[in-house]
């Protein structure tokens, strides 16, 4: 921790099953915390078991109750990052990057390296993914309607892959309150086969994202050679487009595994990126709406959003941007005050209160 920068570990203070943690593993994590004060302890699940993959990964629940807390514990900060555990991030090039690039922009941000997808809000599930919005699109019209729900996914939008991505605090403060996302994430806890944040936590908050009230608003992309897989940490069948040696360039890589791995990834940032290289800023590959539906006369019919950046908007589904209705909510008060009984219950029930829900909706408002 800096003056200016804070890292914290986030710990959901619930087993993914929802049980408290075994006595052991408090007493660490109070000892973490008496000794360190990194901890950011919420109330949520830790990491869901996703069927697709053999271990746990699907962190949007703690997320999220991590952005609740944030909120007003950090009032006055202007961006939040996350990043998975086995990510190295060069904090000091970062922090000089985002100060000389962004911390004057106006309005929210939201920043990483984007893949794009499409969501069924139907199976809390994303579909159809892409390495771009044209690619996405295809996907879309192939995946999603193998899904029980997926004729109705969202999108195609794109989403900062979950290895590393931040958002300004108006975004975060957004998500944190909103009563879609608080019906998403309840949903979620409710949900254990499969669990809910299936495939990660990522394109959910790009959903998010996507919905929210800001016309302009599309992920910041660095690139695949700032934002990598350690080229080391990968087998032959794994090394593609995502992957690469640290050089001048890097500003995060992802997937080590020992302590080993990250000592080396240290020891190669102080060899390949010296005090001026520190200093220096790395710029978007694409650098907001208006650069990204600019840059093929297709994207604009793929990307809903491209509408907002003056193109012709798209003539309604399936890429339109929808905003998803939320659950209905009940209004309850005591009808009978002169009547008093013993339990609250129902007038039905033989109680005092009555209830005035609110007009349903389908699933899209």
């Amino acid at each position: 921790e800096s003056g200016s920068v804070r890292a914290e570990f986030i710990i959901g203070l619930l087993t993914y099953q929802g049980e408290g943690h075994d006595d052991s593993l408090v007493e660490q994590l109070h000892e973490e915390q008496m000794a360190h004060g990194d901890l950011a302890l919420v109330n949520a699940r830790e990491a869901t078991k996703d069927p697709y993959r053999g271990d746990p990964k699907c962190t949007g629940e703690k997320i999220l109750a991590w952005f609740q807390q944030v909120v007003v514990l950090h009032r006055t900060t202007r961006f939040f990052l996350k990043a998975d555990w086995d990510t190295w991030i060069h904090t000091t090039r970062l922090e000089h990057t985002l100060r000389t690039l962004l911390a004057t922009r106006q309005g929210p941000l939201y920043f990483g390296n984007t893949l794009w997808c499409s969501y069924s809000l139907r199976n809390f599930q994303p579909c159809g993914y892409g390495f771009g919005p044209l690619q996405a699109a295809g996907a879309k019209k192939v995946e999603c309607p193998l899904l029980p729900g997926g004729g109705d996914a969202v999108g195609p939008y794109p989403y900062a892959a979950g290895l590393f991505w931040g958002m300004s605090y108006d975004l975060v403060k957004w998500i944190a309150g909103s009563r879609l996302v608080y019906d998403f994430w309840h949903n979620a806890s409710a949900r254990f086969e499969p669990p809910y944040w299936v495939k990660g936590e990522d394109s959910a908050f790009g959903f998010f994202a996507h919905i929210a009230p800001f016309p302009e608003l599309t992920p910041l992309h660095w690139g695949w050679d700032i934002v990598h897989d350690g080229w080391e940490f990968r087998d032959d069948a794994e090394r593609g487009l995502c992957t690469s040696s640290v050089s001048a360039k890097s500003l995060v890589v992802h997937s080590m595994h020992s302590r080993m791995d990250f000592e080396l990834v240290r020891a190669q940032f102080r060899e390949r990126c010296n005090a001026t290289c520190e200093q220096t800023a790395l710029p978007f590959a694409v650098d907001g709406l208006r650069d990204l539906c600019g840059r093929n006369g297709n994207i604009p019919k793929a990307y809903a959003k491209c509408a907002n950046a003056g193109h012709k908007a798209i003539d309604g589904p399936p890429n339109d941007v929808r905003v998803p209705a939320s659950r209905p909510r009940r209004t309850c008060n005591n009808k009978v005050r002169e009547k008093n009984v013993p339990f609250i219950a129902s007038r039905e029930e033989g109680g005092t209160i009555e209830c005035v829900a609110e007009q349903a909706k389908s699933i899209f408002a």
